[in-house]
């Protein structure tokens, strides 16, 4: 098996003369060391849009480098052994955020990983800052955009109720009559549904957009509700409220 740690040896040196003469042969020992280089692997986050599937190598790996305390390897050792990987989980259609940790280094048939030192390089996704202490090695995140819904019908003060649904996710939007609400932190790739509140705004005929595939880019992702008034009263004829009041009764005076 190959050396795995810093080692020392001994050579001996043997003289003996070549032709017959007076010259006795010698004998010498000295020691020399060995020292071992060991990888230190820096691996990063990715983002991928929701169903992709990473390319760990390309997307994850960032480097090798060989290091003998804060020595890197020179040149004249010659290339370094080629390292190959085994991920948990393996790459996948991923739904989700993932984190991802290297269970084997191997060199050959041989697993060294736990002469692995290992990096994870700083992430402005989560906020990640770089550590030789990593758990995970590294995560892949589902990209996120936003959806925008906007609301055409209706007079000025009135407000709309969306249903919004997509991803796993049902949540209720409350849109006022011409503008616009946005929903952020959505993932790119997934389908939503907008859906109006049909007993809400019962005075309308409604006008629902198609379901959306989210794209990466916000402004791909706008929605338009729109009504058209049927009724233009509040109430219907045969709707009708009783006033009943209620207070003192003055009594005048007589006067002769």
């Amino acid at each position: 098996n190959g050396l795995v740690n810093d080692t020392t040896y001994t050579v001996q040196i043997k003289v003996e003369p070549t032709k017959e003469g007076t010259v006795t042969g010698k004998t010498s020992d000295c020691e020399g060391n060995i020292y071992v280089f060991k990888p230190e692997i820096t691996f990063q986050d990715s983002q991928i849009n929701l169903g992709e599937t990473p390319n760990y190598a390309r997307d994850n790996f960032v480097e090798a480098k060989w290091k003998h305390g804060t020595t890197e390897a020179p040149e004249s050792m010659g290339s370094a052994p080629t390292l190959s990987y085994t991920y948990d989980p393996v790459a996948a259609a991923f739904t989700e955020d993932k984190p991802v940790t290297v269970i084997a280094v191997k060199i050959g048939t041989t697993d060294v990983i736990n002469h692995v030192t290992f990096y994870r390089a700083a992430c402005s996704i989560c906020g990640h800052t770089d550590t030789d202490v990593v758990d995970p090695n590294f995560i892949v995140h589902i990209a996120t955009t936003s959806l925008t819904i906007t609301k055409n019908g209706g007079n000025q003060g009135e407000v709309f109720i969306m249903t919004v649904e997509g991803d796993g996710q049902k949540f209720e939007v409350v849109v006022p009559a011409g503008k616009s609400v946005t929903i952020t932190g959505l993932k790119v790739g997934a389908i939503y549904t907008v859906e109006e509140d049909a007993n809400w705004a019962w005075r309308y005929n409604i006008k629902n957009p198609p379901a959306i595939k989210l794209q990466a880019k916000p402004s791909n992702n706008i929605v338009t509700v729109t009504n058209e008034l049927n009724n233009n009263k509040w109430l219907s004829g045969t709707s009708h409220a009783d006033n009943n009041f209620t207070g003192s009764q003055s009594q005048g005076t007589e006067q002769n």
